[in-house]
C-alpha cells in the first residue's frame, strides 16, 4: 500500500508532504497510482502542478521518473496543465 498526504494549494501547486510506498510494492510499478491520485485531487480543483516537498535524495529518480523536475528549494515539481510551460 502507499500514502499521499496532500497539504493543500499553495503558490498555486498542489502540494504533498509525504510520499510512501511500501518496500515490497517498490521497484513494481505500482508507484504511479498514488501520484496520479494526487494529480487528479489537486487537477478538479483548477491546479496545474504539483509539488512534492521536501524530496531526499535516494528519492530524486523515482520522481524524475514521473517528470517531477527539481526546484532550487530542493521541492519537486510536475506540470500538468494544457499549455506549454513558459521557457
Amino acid at each position: 500500500a502507499g500514502v499521499v498526504q496532500l497539504l493543500g494549494i499553495q503558490d498555486g501547486a498542489g502540494q504533498v508532504g509525504c510520499y510512501y510506498l511500501a518496500p515490497q510494492l517498490r521497484g513494481k510499478n505500482h508507484g504511479i497510482k498514488p501520484m496520479g491520485q494526487a494529480v487528479q485531487y489537486y487537477r478538479k480543483r483548477g491546479v496545474e502542478r504539483l509539488r512534492v516537498m521536501k524530496v531526499e535524495e535516494n528519492c530524486r529518480a523515482f520522481f524524475a521518473q514521473y517528470g517531477l523536475e527539481t526546484q532550487a528549494n530542493g521541492s519537486m515539481e510536475l506540470y500538468f496543465g494544457y499549455e506549454d510551460k513558459a521557457l
